[in-house]
């Protein structure tokens, strides 16, 4: 998953950790019936929990995260 490995690229390098640069991301997945924005909303809704949560977070919906 790429929100994954952009994560783990932003903490293992010591530079961008000494300037303070974290990352969340919030995902969604389609569902029929979805348009480009409600796709959208969803994922923002995902990204400002992780957010919530702390930084470095991948905000996943329940569904999806197992």
């Amino acid at each position: 998953m790429a929100a994954c490995w952009a994560a783990e690229v932003l903490e293992a390098d010591p530079l961008l950790l000494d300037h303070g640069v974290r990352a969340n991301f919030g995902l969604a997945s389609y569902v029929p019936g979805d348009t480009p924005e409600s796709l959208i909303e969803r994922a923002d809704q995902e990204m400002y929990a992780a957010k919530r949560q702390g930084v470095s977070v991948l905000g996943l919906p329940e569904a999806e995260s197992g």
